[in-house]
């Protein structure tokens, strides 16, 4: 059966620019409508009140998006779905056969604290069964894949997720300001703290942190050091100004965030974790081994020029118009089962 026979459902809790996944579905959405019949986004919040050419129907609660998913696709024809996040094993329930994309840092997240500890109860086995019913699992890192996707997929494969701002810059940087992005949360800034206490009598540039506060607590200690400046979310940041993009996570996947700064030759330093070593290498930057908060300092601080080599290859794997096209004929794979 043709693709263009086919409709297509998506199953997410929420549909906007709340996440990096939510982003990711919504530029991969942009790409790929065209190509089915009838899009429908199944959602329990949304941002946006129309896109498109899709239908989005929103609903209060799990038991209403199970019930809203039945009805949709007892109708119309023949569905395939997509999920984003751990709730997508109610496709299987529904008889949709789907796609999955694994954005999450389960299980890595699990031990960042007593909360997160527990949450993994609930999570780490909705994403379990969301992986085990999905027909084609996608991870966008190669580190997820294996660490994670690949216990419980019959069969999985790695996607890129694109970037949006890609436009290159000169190597050479004439400020010294150091960025940061992300939400401000303990995830992605309580090591930052750790460092930043390790700053005693060096001139420090000034760090520009670009994210939403999650954590309020986290924010107020950011905001202590007198170097750093809390930018709250923007939807454009000029990575031109910049002589550093810095990461203190303690655990990821792979951030589009750290993709985008290479793309515009910006230096990026960054603990070993998840899968960013999959593009930061000696060439653009440096990977520091998790904790070693004097090696972090001494290389954010060093005036060492990066060649930037290799880079159109990054370009490459990271656009949403290639993603979009290994997605499709995902789909058609499926669409095309019996």
């Amino acid at each position: 059966m043709r693709i263009a026979e086919m409709n297509l459902v998506i199953l997410t809790r929420q549909f906007g620019t709340y996440t990096g996944a939510t982003v990711s579905t919504i530029e991969l959405l942009k790409r790929i409508y065209c190509y089915f019949n009838r899009v429908v986004i199944v959602t329990m919040r949304s941002e946006l009140e129309e896109f498109s050419n899709v239908e989005i129907v929103l609903v209060k609660d799990r038991k209403h998006l199970q019930l809203s998913l039945d009805e949709i696709v007892q109708n119309d024809g023949e569905w395939v779905g997509y999920s984003d996040d751990h709730l997508g094993w109610m496709l299987k329930e529904s008889r949709v056969p789907y796609i999955h994309t694994y954005h999450g840092n389960w299980p890595d997240v699990r031990y960042l604290n007593a909360e997160m500890f527990l949450k993994s109860f609930y999570f780490i086995p909705q994403y379990k069964r969301t992986i085990v019913g999905a027909e084609i699992s996608v991870s966008v890192s190669k580190y997820m894949k294996s660490k994670f996707v690949d216990n419980y997929s019959k069969k999985s494969e790695v996607i890129y997720n694109g970037v949006l701002q890609t436009g290159g810059t000169s190597k050479k940087k004439k400020s010294r300001r150091i960025m940061m992005i992300g939400n401000v949360d303990r995830r992605k800034y309580s090591l930052a703290i750790k460092l930043f206490n390790e700053f005693k009598g060096e001139s420090i540039p000034p760090i520009d942190i670009y994210g939403s506060i999650i954590d309020h607590k986290i924010g107020k200690r950011l905001s202590g050091f007198p170097f750093v400046n809390l930018m709250g979310k923007k939807s454009y940041i000029d990575f031109n100004s910049y002589s550093r993009l810095l990461s203190t996570s303690s655990c990821e996947n792979l951030p589009v965030s750290i993709v985008e700064a290479l793309l515009q030759e910006l230096p990026v330093i960054s603990f070993d974790v998840g899968g960013i070593g999959e593009v930061v290498t000696k060439d653009n930057g440096e990977i520091i081994p998790l904790n070693d908060f004097s090696l972090m300092r001494n290389k954010l601080l060093s005036n060492r020029v990066y060649p930037f080599e290799g880079e159109e290859l990054l370009k490459e794997k990271f656009n949403w118009d290639y993603s979009a096209k290994k997605y499709m004929e995902l789909f058609k794979k499926i669409g095309m089962k019996d």
